[in-house]
């Protein structure tokens, strides 16, 4: 007689214990929707991730599970780590995200834990920096103190090793990765020939033969000068046109070997090379990008 009389009561528990994980598996769902949309990404897909675990057996599971995958493309977009970064402060902390990768085989929690010279840490502390979900990448944004003005003033000789000065950020695209470069890295000299060799050999991503299409190099680095005089810029691109930039104006828009002098006004100056090969296809592998600066 007493089982009989629990029967009901058990029953009454587990209905309405369904009932509210349904209901808190719900609101979860809602809360990552508006997550999301506030831009709050990473917190959107964790209360997913935990809502997955927590309320498997709901409803609701299913759609967010739909869901999640929906995000996870964009959101593996946007932490992809090779943003081409523009401003001096921003190419730095880029520089030492990857070093810490190719070391640690993750990205930091924060940029403390970065190898970084003391004074370059305070600059790096007022950038923002959010690692990306399963190390898909990180995104970063330094406008707030990447200003030539602030960074010219407190500049000093202990940081040179740390800044890409005299050195150029190389960022690598093709007409299919228009927004995000498939590689970037350091490099002291713009010297590109034999791109078979010295670039698609060790990155299998794009192959020559699948895919016939334009590819482009964006050098962006800073040009440290003692004192204001002339500099002799060399440039030979063979049947190639590439763009250079000097301090946000064209100062060069041509093909072949051509020098020109520019005066260098500034201790630190700012300069962009854009080099763009139309058609690469196979077999068509000896193409070249050179340029020098010497003294006047």
């Amino acid at each position: 007689m007493k089982i009989i009389r629990l029967c009901p009561l058990l029953f009454l528990i587990f209905f309405f214990g369904c009932e509210d994980k349904e209901i808190a598996a719900q609101q979860m769902y809602e809360k990552a929707i508006i997550l999301w949309n506030s831009n709050k990404k990473t917190d959107s897909m964790l209360t997913l991730d935990n809502l997955l675990i927590k309320y498997s057996t709901t409803s609701i599971s299913k759609k967010a599970f739909q869901q999640r995958q929906i995000y996870l493309f964009d959101y593996k977009f946007d932490y992809y780590p090779h943003k081409e970064e523009k401003e001096i402060i921003s190419i730095a902390l880029q520089n030492k995200l990857n070093e810490y990768f190719k070391l640690n085989n993750r990205y930091p929690n924060n940029v403390n834990e970065l190898n970084a010279d003391t004074e370059l840490l305070s600059y790096f502390n007022e950038c923002s920096y959010e690692k990306g979900l399963s190390n898909f990448g990180f995104i970063i944004n330094c406008d707030n103190v990447s200003n030539e003005f602030m960074l010219l003033n407190k500049y000093s000789e202990h940081l040179k090793n740390d800044l890409p000065i005299d050195s150029f950020m190389a960022y690598y695209k093709t007409e299919r990765n228009q927004v995000h470069p498939i590689d970037s890295k350091l490099i002291k000299n713009i010297n590109l020939s034999n791109l078979k060799e010295k670039f698609y050999s060790k990155n299998t991503k794009i192959s020559f033969v699948d895919e016939p299409k334009d590819f482009k190099v964006k050098y962006t680095g800073y040009i440290e000068t003692a004192k204001p005089n002339n500099k002799i810029i060399k440039v030979d691109s063979g049947n190639q046109k590439i763009k250079i930039i000097i301090d946000n104006k064209i100062v060069y828009l041509g093909n072949g070997k051509n020098q020109f002098s520019y005066f260098f006004d500034k201790k630190l100056t700012k300069i962009i090379v854009d080099f763009n090969y139309k058609g690469v296809v196979a077999k068509q592998y000896n193409i070249y990008c050179n340029l020098q600066i010497d003294e006047n």
